[in-house]
């Protein structure tokens, strides 16, 4: 017996040693060289690719839709994570039949407390008011103000335009009935990252346009998806293995957001760009989405603007009404004068880059009030990454987002 002792300590070291490979190739994703703390991103990466697998894992073995069972591990996850502010409190309600987290000061005895209406990225998909506590007890805490989280409805279970329809009925309440709350509805500013700046752009047209008052107070955009006419921009080239967002996960979630399901077809023709013609109709759109208007900085020398060859027109039939809807597209809203000031923030690893700093350029030849924010170490998603992991840059976007809405709001 003793004698057969190293043959077992050999095969348990073989085994850790192929464990230990296995971990470290499903763990590692290249990553640019010029990226800060690359392997915080790696594992933040394998934790989003882990919930993935498991969810088309969970959905095969019959335990349910994959979509559902990566909502319940994400908010597993978040749930172990959730450090509270010691001097604020948190209630989960309703607004106008839309459920909120609402987050307020204790210290603050005044009634004229400024309100931040915060609506959540993941792609009208995921995530929710847990998956972004982080963010929204920092900024109460840290602003004095009350924070209105939106948990609206997600898609595919409801299309567009159930999500931005409930948090633009929340956003009304508030400028309304702010008082209920002991809101200054002269004080009222929205904000979102990703889906949720989609949300916060398409809001802050609506109200102009139905000349709202009271108005907002300003618009805050955090890498926000503006549009879907062409995911060929030069933003949409750096698709970079370790980014959370590429071009494939952006038409799955417009897919599920306007479909209802992930229509493999659909998909392959906004990834290659057969979706939209190049025509008389749509020009005016495209040029809302110019590359040539870039600067020189974010156009690559050896860029060339895709033209499609063999356009589904059946299918771009179907959703061109939403396509082109600034309610889905606040890019491709024609007259973008008198909007509230807008804070834009856009990073370096995003697919979605481009379209933000295209967007800011039009919003000032509307004469718009735009900052716009460009972090070169930062990421898609990180923005909700400044406690935990505590990405470096991550911290830096919140404190410059403090500095202006202390002075703004």
């Amino acid at each position: 017996m003793g004698a057969k002792l190293p043959d077992v300590g050999r095969r348990t070291t073989t085994l850790l040693f192929i464990v230990g490979i296995v971990i470290a190739w499903y763990v590692y994703v290249p990553v640019p060289n010029d990226f800060e703390e690359p392997w915080k991103l790696r594992l933040v990466e394998t934790t989003g690719r882990t919930i993935r697998h498991l969810a088309v894992l969970g959905e095969a073995l019959g335990l349910g839709d994959s979509v559902k069972i990566a909502r319940k591990l994400f908010d597993i996850v978040q749930q172990n994570f959730l450090p509270f502010g010691a001097n604020i409190t948190m209630n989960d309600t309703t607004i106008d039949g839309v459920t909120v987290r609402i987050y307020r000061p204790i210290t603050m005895e005044t009634d004229q407390l400024p309100a931040i209406v915060f609506l959540h990225g993941g792609g009208w998909t995921i995530g929710g008011v847990r998956m972004h506590h982080d963010i929204t007890k920092t900024l109460s805490s840290r602003l004095g103000a009350v924070v209105i989280s939106v948990d609206y409805r997600l898609a595919p279970e409801n299309i567009f335009p159930a999500a931005v329809d409930d948090c633009l009925a929340v956003t009304k309440w508030v400028l309304r009935h702010g008082l209920q709350l002991k809101i200054n509805t002269q004080r009222v500013a929205i904000m979102g990252d990703s889906a949720g700046g989609n949300m916060a752009a398409a809001i802050s047209q609506i109200l102009t346009e139905e000349k709202f008052s009271p108005p907002l107070k300003f618009q805050v955009l955090v890498y926000p998806s503006l549009q879907a006419i062409d995911l060929r921009l030069p933003s949409y080239q750096l698709d970079v293995a370790a980014m959370p967002a590429g071009r494939t996960v952006m038409a799955l979630f417009t897919s599920f957001y306007i479909k209802g399901y992930m229509d493999e077809n659909f998909m392959e023709e906004m990834e290659n760009g057969s979706l939209v013609p190049h025509d008389d109709e749509t020009a005016i759109y495209f040029s809302y989405v110019d590359p040539a208007s870039l600067p020189q900085e974010f156009l690559p020398v050896d860029f060339k603007r895709h033209q499609p060859t063999d356009v589904n027109l059946t299918e771009w039939n179907s959703v061109k009404h939403i396509l082109l809807n600034n309610k889905f597209s606040p890019l491709l809203k024609h007259d973008l004068r008198g909007l509230p000031p807008a804070y834009i923030v856009t990073v370096k690893f995003d697919v979605l880059t481009d379209e933000a700093i295209l967007y800011s350029q039009r919003l000032h030849k509307a004469d718009v009030p735009a900052i716009l924010k460009y972090y070169r170490h930062g990421f898609h998603g990180c923005f909700n990454l400044h406690e935990i992991p505590g990405f470096r840059v991550s911290r830096e976007i919140m404190e410059d987002f403090l500095l202006y809405a202390a002075e703004h709001l």
